[in-house]
């Protein structure tokens, strides 16, 4: 089996706990990052621990291994320490080499910009990782190999970017980081898996094609990038879609939002909060229509099965009322409601 999990908001949705419900209910699945990279921060609570994942895939509590395709960025440092933190769980990371490397000036610059912008940037280098790659100064895991290439790479960046850093202590910690993960073209590992799990980073609504510039991520934040992995790779299995949205809305970051009062309960354990880069988090009550709207901009193929998840529920007094609405307005196979904080999806 192959399935997306997309989220249907500004982010926050709940794809850590939906990927990590599917790690355990699949048999020998491969988590595969499809988007995004260090700037995601997904989730996942067991009885033991309470984790959120900006360098692991969300399967990592439950023994499950973590491909990052080329569509993402990576920050060696973070994930080395991330990966020391989580050493108990023995996490695999596997790498696409064309995967993009995040270094200290795409995450200065990304600060400098947000300062002026105000976009609504996480401000960990993400966007400018990206734009400097489309710009033709690119740097990725597979030139780590090689420390001239490497070296000589990073001295264009900071010929782009009209800036200094430390090459060679940048350089010292990616080999580090490189001996702790794998590199590999996902053809040549698939055939250990049984089952894919695209998890998805950011949400719908954040789409750098349907978002509402420039409060967008750059970045597909649909199931396309899965699409176009599953086509190029050839994967076999059938093809379900997992929609996620809380039972309200939020948004971290600036951008058009609707804040609205909303009496929360049973939150305290909420993960997201106040940071200088992104200020405070926000909520309102659930907009149907808009969420209906966002489940179109997902829409690839009608044949596919579309399962719709609501996390959250123990959240608001009236989850059950928006449950009913949203199962009668979004056609999905079936639909799951997740009631937090460490508790598993179940049907509806």
């Amino acid at each position: 089996m192959i399935c997306i999990v997309t989220g249907l908001g500004f982010g926050d949705e709940g794809k850590g706990v939906t990927t990590n419900y599917l790690s355990q209910s699949l048999v020998k699945p491969l988590v595969i990052r499809y988007g995004g990279g260090n700037q995601v921060g997904h989730t996942v609570t067991t009885q033991k621990l309470q984790h959120v994942h900006h360098h692991t895939g969300s399967g990592v509590l439950s023994g499950v291994s973590t491909f990052y395709s080329k569509y993402c960025t990576v920050d060696p440092i973070g994930t080395s320490d991330e990966l020391e933190d989580l050493s108990i769980y023995k996490p695999k990371n596997i790498y696409d080499p064309g995967c993009m490397l995040v270094t200290p000036l795409d995450v200065s610059a990304n600060h400098a910009s947000e300062k002026t912008n105000k976009h609504g940037s996480v401000g960990v280098g993400f966007g400018k990782t990206v734009e400097r790659n489309e710009r033709h100064s690119r740097l990725t895991v597979m030139d780590i190999y090689n420390a001239f290439v490497f070296k000589t790479k990073c001295k264009q960046i900071e010929a782009y970017y009209n800036n200094h850093f430390d090459i060679d202590a940048y350089y010292k910690d990616c080999t580090h980081f490189i001996h702790q993960v794998e590199v590999a073209k996902l053809w040549s590992i698939k055939n250990n898996y049984s089952n894919y799990i695209f998890e998805g980073h950011q949400g719908v609504l954040l789409d750098e094609q349907y978002g509402i510039f420039p409060h967008v991520t750059r970045s597909k934040t649909t199931g396309h990038n899965a699409i176009q992995i599953i086509m190029e790779e050839r994967l076999s299995g059938n093809i379900e879609t997992y929609l996620i949205t809380r039972c309200y809305h939020t948004r971290h970051g600036n951008g058009p939002f609707f804040e609205a009062p909303i009496n929360l309960k049973n939150d305290q354990w909420e993960t997201n909060v106040f940071n200088e880069h992104q200020g405070k988090f926000k909520k309102a009550p659930l907009d149907l229509d808009l969420v209906h709207q966002a489940a179109h901009y997902d829409l690839f193929d009608n044949s596919n099965p579309r399962n719709l998840v609501i996390t959250c529920c123990d959240q608001l007094e009236n989850s059950k009322e928006i449950t009913e609405q949203l199962v009668a307005k979004i056609e999905a196979k079936a639909c799951y409601i997740n009631s937090s904080p460490h508790s598993e999806l179940k049907l509806y």
